[in-house]
């Protein structure tokens, strides 16, 4: 297996299947992010994940940084508006091989078990869910549903028990499938937190198990996920029984898998993943604009349905009514752009023209003037350690040359 950090160059020598960059952006994840360049050569680019290449050979791509990783995820999941996108960052391929890596490698099963109980706790909030099942007991002196005669004559009446009956009913309770399979989820989580490392991670987990304390303990199976029927007033449970799903494939169908998965062995095997890092820095970015814009803000998610007929043009964020236009980059190379113009690669330099040239497209846009009126700012955002981890817009890096176009940086550890 080769190990390999996100955004460099990959000693492969099969590259006629990868495409372009442009290409790539189109579709990431069938390529896990790597893609040949002008040379020919085969590099990553800013994706992390693990997979298995067209000669079966597991490539796994790490975070450059891991405290700006677990810094941004954590961050847009404490938001409770951006955390509903959190799942386009990422996606996870259970049916696909598995990979056995060093325990200390596997930096993803913990997200996506801390992503769970979040989602877990907003969903306790609004309320578990409720439904109708049966129920079978012995009652005393009363009658409740209807009367299972031959339980009834087998248990008591043989016994010269005659003011005894068994009785099903149907009992509307919390008690239902799609709360078991959450609980049961939940206990998967608890072995799988350790990665951050935060006495307020295992607090969460206490309060949704609290949550669910009159939910029962059960083994779930493959096929209770398909018994699952979602409802339209409960949207939450639908992303939330996904996941559950996911960290069952993750750590095996059985409460008792949990004890299986502490061994002495310091290999593990997980599924393949993939995860968008520039997705996530977009809602990072999302999160540090409303604090500043509020409701002016609007956001260019992919599924909202607004692109242009021609180069399907799609801002990042638009501010309505005040002419600024915003685009998140994932590009940490935008330092140099404000330091010394010189010290930028040739291959970095044409990046950011392409860059500069979709913003000024957004800018002559009719769909796009129509909310923003006439543009007063276009503003480019990157990752840079040595900045504020909030956006000023006041204390924005003009770009020489160039008017009406700004860049600043944002700490994203």
């Amino acid at each position: 297996m080769k190990i390999i950090s996100e955004h460099q160059n990959l000693n492969y020598n099969n590259v006629a299947h990868l495409p372009t960059l442009e290409e790539l952006k189109n579709e990431p994840k069938n390529y896990f992010g790597l893609y040949k360049d002008e040379e020919g050569k085969c590099k990553s680019y800013y994706y992390v994940g693990l997979f298995q290449d067209k000669n079966g050979n597991f490539i796994l791509i790490k975070p450059k940084h891991k405290a700006d990783f677990v810094h941004m995820f954590e961050t847009v999941l404490h938001d409770p508006i951006v955390s509903r996108y959190l799942s386009e960052c990422y996606d996870i391929f259970p049916h696909k091989p598995w990979c056995e890596i060093d325990r200390k490698d596997d930096f993803f099963s913990s997200f996506m078990a801390l992503h769970f109980l979040y989602l877990t706790k907003q969903l306790a909030r609004k309320g578990l869910r409720k439904g109708y099942t049966k129920q079978t007991e012995s009652l005393t002196n009363r009658v409740k549903g209807k009367i299972n005669l031959k339980h009834t004559i087998k248990k008591h009446h043989i016994k010269a028990k005659h003011n005894k009956v068994v009785c099903t009913y149907t009992k509307h309770t919390s008690d239902i499938l799609e709360n078991r399979i959450i609980k049961s989820a939940l206990r998967l989580c608890s072995r799988h937190i350790s990665y951050f490392n935060k006495p307020q991670i295992n607090q969460l987990l206490r309060q949704n198990l609290t949550s669910f304390q009159k939910i029962s303990d059960v083994k779930i199976t493959k096929e209770d996920f398909k018994r699952v029927r979602h409802s339209p007033f409960f949207q939450e449970y639908k992303e939330a029984i996904r996941l559950a799903r996911l960290l069952h494939d993750r750590f095996a169908f059985t409460l008792s898998s949990n004890l299986t998965i502490t061994t002495k062995s310091n290999k593990i095997k997980v599924p393949q993943f993939f995860i968008d890092m520039p997705e996530l820095f977009e809602r990072y970015v999302e999160i540090k604009l409303r604090e500043v814009y509020k409701d002016k803000l609007w956001v260019g998610y992919k599924y909202n349905g607004f692109q242009t007929i021609i180069g399907k043009l799609r801002p990042d964020f638009l501010v309505k009514g005040e002419g600024i236009i915003i685009d998140a980059k994932y590009k940490d190379f935008y330092i140099n752009l404000q330091n010394n113009t010189n010290e930028l690669k040739k291959d970095h330099n044409a990046e950011i023209k392409k860059d500069l040239q979709q913003l000024a497209l957004y800018g002559r846009t009719e769909k796009i003037l129509n909310k923003t009126g006439p543009i007063k700012k276009h503003i480019l955002i990157y990752p840079a350690n040595n900045a504020s981890r909030n956006f000023d817009p006041n204390n924005l890096n003009k770009i020489k040359d160039f008017e009406k176009f700004y860049t600043i940086g944002i700490n994203i550890n």
